[in-house]
């Protein structure tokens, strides 16, 4: 009797820890950054437009931001953004917003999640936004889930 309460406490412990690692691995997937996260906040509304001054979105001074979508290569990221000693991987499927100052990165956000601020530059890959930049949002609900089309106004 006391081994099978031993394996039922093992059995319930690794699950538990299997869970764990479950549920971490798929916020790692889906994770938005503060940005994106206000940005779906501010959207509360479905098949509705929303326009949204970029820097309203942000606490902190900064003049450009770049969106760039990985994967990136030795210093691919730091040539978009003209800064030579900028040597981040972007990883495939992710995203990283990089807030720049007067040539000085003020503030990064790494990102996986579905919403993306590449709107009209997909086909690039890579965005570049001024402070006085406006974007302009469409919620539309998708098959279970919420689409958001971001552009620049």
């Amino acid at each position: 009797m006391k081994q099978i309460e031993q394996s039922w406490k093992m059995i319930k412990s690794l699950t538990v820890i299997g869970l764990l690692i479950f549920l971490s691995s798929c916020s790692n997937t889906q994770r938005c950054n503060e940005l994106e996260q206000k940005i779906i906040d501010i959207c509360v509304k479905k098949d509705s437009t929303y326009t949204i001054p970029l820097a309203s979105l942000t606490n902190f001074e900064w003049d450009t931001l770049y969106v760039i979508s990985g994967p990136t290569v030795d210093n691919e990221a730091g040539d978009i953004i003209g800064i030579d000693d900028y040597k981040k991987l972007i990883p495939d499927g992710s995203r990283q917003y990089i807030f720049i100052k007067r040539n000085k990165i003020v503030k990064e956000y790494s990102s996986y999640c579905s919403l993306n601020l590449s709107g009209k530059c997909l086909h690039k890959e890579n965005c570049k936004y001024l402070d006085t930049s406006i974007i302009q949002v469409e919620k539309q609900e998708g098959e279970g889930h919420f689409i958001y089309r971001l552009e620049e106004r």
